[in-house]
């Protein structure tokens, strides 16, 4: 039975390397409708609840767009190769992607989008060559990288820096490139270390210990991705005379760590705008086929003083 414009359903794919748990939210399919498909690392989770709620929100208000998305639970080994198959065998008009694919599955992926005529919207993190997508809708992460360092700078004396992230492409390089640039351009800053984190949530907790141990003259620890923020959150969280912690994104891991005083400041990104303004993004691409960038706010979060 469908009732209204969208029909919501769960089904197990196995298409190439997609995992077993993957599941999907379709919209019926209208005739001559605009086709946009949808692929997010998220399942009820705050960043994928907020992107499609916000999607949804802009898909209701158009009238010639019809949006499937899908969910995988595999980031780290999700193949960029094997949702471009998806989406050309759906035959989609615009295939969404979060974030930028990495670049050993890059070239051959696209070439099969061009050759079908897909347009790629990216969500959050860039691709490695703008020209090859058609809609870019995202922070300017290069910005929130320079405010960020601003608290860091108003907050530390003399700040002895560690980096921790866990992913590298895209919006995470830009992160790092900005925080690195700041550092170096400021007398009293001294980046101590810069470190790629495990996708393992333990493993990543003990790396961030270790390096904390073997450097005690480090006061000021940034992390420039969700993953990042929530570990070094949960082992500062025990840890005397822990240093100031700055981060991106806000994990519930993290907001209770801002009420703490652990966290000091979090940029994060809104979401439910960037899944509005990526529907509305494609809309006005279909009309004049011009390359769009569009780039949603990010706030400043402030934690508890821990003095307070």
């Amino acid at each position: 039975m469908k009732s209204g414009k969208s029909l919501i359903f769960c089904a197990a794919l196995a298409i190439g390397s997609m995992s077993s748990d993957a599941v999907c939210q379709c919209a019926e399919t209208k005739d001559n409708a605009i086709r946009a498909v949808c692929f997010i690392p998220f399942r009820d989770s705050d960043i994928g609840d907020q992107l499609v709620a916000g999607m949804s929100e802009a898909e209701a208000e158009a009238e010639n767009l019809t949006l499937s998305v899908y969910y995988y639970s595999d980031f780290p080994e999700m193949d960029f190769a094997v949702y471009t198959d998806m989406a050309l065998a759906m035959n989609a008009d615009y295939l969404i992607s979060f974030g930028g694919p990495a670049k050993d599955e890059y070239s051959g992926a696209m070439e099969k989008l061009r050759n079908a005529h897909t347009k790629l919207v990216v969500l959050d993190h860039d691709t490695e060559y703008p020209k090859d997508r058609a809609v870019f809708v995202g922070s300017d992460n290069g910005a929130a990288g320079r405010e960020l360092m601003e608290y860091v700078e108003k907050a530390i004396e003399n700040p002895r820096i560690a980096i921790f992230y866990t992913y590298y492409h895209g919006g995470m390089a830009q992160r790092l490139e900005e925080i690195k640039r700041v550092t170096e351009d400021k007398p009293g800053m001294e980046l101590r270390s810069t470190n790629q984190l495990s996708g393992n949530a333990f493993t990543a907790q003990k790396e961030i210990a270790d390096v904390l141990n073997a450097q005690p003259e480090i006061n000021a620890v940034i992390c420039i991705d969700a993953d990042a923020s929530d570990n070094a959150a949960r082992v500062l969280a025990d840890r005397f005379d822990a240093p100031g912690l700055f981060c991106f994104d806000c994990s519930s891991e993290v907001e209770k760590a801002l009420k703490t005083g652990v966290v000091d400041v979090t940029m994060v990104q809104d979401y439910t705008e960037m899944g509005r303004a990526c529907i509305r993004a494609i809309l006005e691409y279909d009309c004049n086929e011009k390359p769009l960038e569009v780039y949603t706010e990010c706030l400043a979060v402030e934690g508890t003083k821990k003095d307070e």
